[in-house]
């Protein structure tokens, strides 16, 4: 059973972030991005990410997991242990849990 730790922020009403723990059936063939949807329609319908081509081509899902940039949707939880880490890419202003928006005029 893969167990994921989201990154959670919400600047509206959390004073830091932190992480929220999920543990996600083992479904064979998993992305990190499907178990985000998996969290999001069965778990926590609050968590914010972004995706939309699902095949590796626009981009709009890359984050940090387990401690290296890639993309959600190309990233099989198989491949990546038991324990699943995900945050929002660094440079990025956090605008809300993995969601970045305009870059972090504090990160060079």
């Amino acid at each position: 059973m893969p167990t994921f730790k989201v990154f959670r922020f919400n600047p509206d009403k959390d004073e830091r972030p932190y992480f929220d723990t999920f543990e996600l059936p083992d479904i064979k063939g998993m992305t990190v991005l499907e178990g985000l949807y998996y969290i999001l329609e069965n778990f926590d319908p609050t968590l914010a990410f972004r995706s939309s081509c699902r095949q590796g081509v626009c981009g709009s899902c890359a984050m940090h997991i387990n401690d290296r940039y890639n993309l959600a949707c190309e990233s099989q939880v198989s491949a990546l242990g038991n324990i699943i880490t995900v945050r929002p890419l660094s440079h990025m202003k956090i605008i809300r849990d993995i969601v970045g928006g305009e870059r972090d005029p504090h990160v060079l």
